[in-house]
């Protein structure tokens, strides 16, 4: 009987409406995509401020703070690059060094999968005439290069993220590692007037920027056809507050790449700021 009285006693004038209790829940909904994440417009702080570069930054160097593993995973990951780079500098084989502020130049170093300038390569000229056995030395070094810091970049994420990799999520995210990697190596370089040059970086800077988000949603279990147009479509609406992570954090790259004692492993410790902020800029669409 009580239930029945409570059913049909009037709601009273403070009573909510239908909609007015969905409230903001039902516009958010409303922008969800059909993969579970917001898009672009939709992105803003719990308390209504708009997305800002640094303001991802802040959250990203907060979220170190709160997992301080995922910055030691990076700066471990710099120092294989640099024992690599001290390996690749007593052996036979010739090396290119990164010359950095040496050439009086200043340069963005973003990964779209987050790495470090390699204190040495190997130029592709080089290999030609070496024997296999030297083959597979630069072949075995290179690859533990890249595969510490995949490694660390899947930890990385998975731990911001607080999710579990499995195992086709992390193979896919060494594959695009390793295709961002080798692109790097065979992409020319040229010197160009600035007027020719400033087209090139404004179309490079667009790209990345709609990458911004693909490691973090490979390491979330997108495949990587989904996880290319998932980046892409989030980025839409934030092009100038990911463009100054982008511009930023890959000066911060350079430079601590310049140090001549170090810069791999210093370089290591911005990839974690990077990791930091692409994940909170991920956590903002969830």
């Amino acid at each position: 009987m009580s239930g029945e009285r409570d059913a049909a006693a009037p709601k009273g004038p403070d009573a909510p409406t239908a909609a007015e209790s969905t409230g903001p829940t039902s516009d958010r909904a409303a922008t969800r995509t059909d993969g579970g994440y917001l898009t672009g417009p939709a992105v803003e702080r719990d308390d209504g401020s708009p997305l800002t570069g640094t303001g991802l930054v802040r959250e990203g160097v907060a979220s170190l703070r709160r997992q301080p593993t995922v910055l030691v995973a990076m700066v471990l990951a710099g120092l294989a690059v640099a024992v690599v780079d001290w390996v690749r500098l007593v052996d036979p084989v010739p090396v290119a060094a990164f010359q950095g502020l040496t050439t009086g130049r200043l340069a963005v170093h973003y990964g779209v999968v987050v790495s470090v300038p390699a204190g040495v390569t190997t130029p592709l000229s080089a290999l030609a005439g070496l024997k296999p056995g030297w083959l597979v030395w630069v072949g075995a070094l290179e690859l533990l290069r890249t595969a510490a810091f995949a490694a660390a970049g899947v930890y990385a994420f998975a731990t911001l993220l607080d999710v579990e990799p499995t195992r086709a999520a992390t193979a896919r995210y060494g594959f695009v590692f390793a295709a961002d990697a080798l692109l790097r190596t065979v992409a020319p370089a040229a010197d160009v007037p600035l007027f020719v040059g400033i087209p090139f970086v404004a179309l490079y800077v667009y790209v990345v920027v709609h990458l911004v988000a693909l490691p973090a949603l490979l390491v979330d279990g997108e495949s990587t056809r989904d996880a290319l147009g998932r980046s892409w479509q989030l980025s839409t609406g934030h092009g100038w507050a990911l463009a100054a992570v982008v511009v930023v954090l890959g000066l911060a790259t350079f430079l601590s790449a310049s140090a001549p004692v170090g810069g791999p492993v210093l370089a290591g410790a911005i990839a974690a700021v990077q990791v930091g902020t692409v994940a909170a800029f991920v956590r903002r669409v969830r």
